[in-house]
């Protein structure tokens, strides 16, 4: 099952990577909105698999995995940088009310789902999932919040209620791409 999952998000980084690493010169440059999209699509895909215990588990013992993970965030918010460049040009016609809640919505997302935050709450988590599997034999016939089952619960809901969090914000950048039409800016 893991093995299964690792090789999935490792077809999707790689294709992922050959998307974003085209040369100047190719005809088949994408735009902002493309490459956003393949990597909305590609968060989609590797969110159901971060958002339980066993991808905890996974995050925390696997170095590949977590490198991958941190690069799509890596290029998340580089796109939002590129967003927000764009929503601040002057030359950008947009009506200011449109502007200033894309801007605040992106700028949410950077502030309360930066790089360092990130990585702050899934060190957290793998801290409390260690701490629960080393309790393990201590806390296996307890009942309710202080059983080993408790425990991952506990574990399991902080993470996808996190990851619901900038899976939704991730979807409100995408709708907002879409709706402002930002094609022209070609990578």
């Amino acid at each position: 099952m893991v093995r299964v999952f690792i090789i999935l998000i490792s077809i999707s980084f790689y294709s992922l990577r050959s998307a974003v690493c085209q040369d100047d010169d190719d005809e088949n440059f994408k735009s902002i909105v493309e490459h956003f999209d393949e990597l909305d699509k590609n968060w989609h895909s590797m969110e159901p698999t971060l958002d339980n215990y066993e991808g905890i588990k996974t995050y925390c013992t696997d170095n590949e995995y977590k490198e991958n993970v941190h690069k799509m965030l890596e290029k998340l918010h580089h796109y939002d940088t590129l967003i927000i460049n764009k929503m601040n040009d002057a030359s950008y016609e947009i009506d200011n009310r449109e502007r200033n809640k894309i801007l605040k919505q992106i700028e949410k997302f950077e502030e309360e789902y930066s790089i360092p935050k990130f990585l702050e709450k899934l060190k957290q988590e793998c801290h409390e999932r260690h701490e629960t599997e080393h309790d393990k034999k201590y806390t296996k016939n307890d009942f309710a919040d202080n059983s080993y089952d408790g425990q991952r619960l506990i574990v399991e809901q902080e993470i996808s209620k996190y990851m619901k969090h900038i899976t939704a914000k991730i979807d409100h950048i995408d709708k907002y791409l879409h709706h402002l039409h930002i094609s022209e800016i070609k990578f």
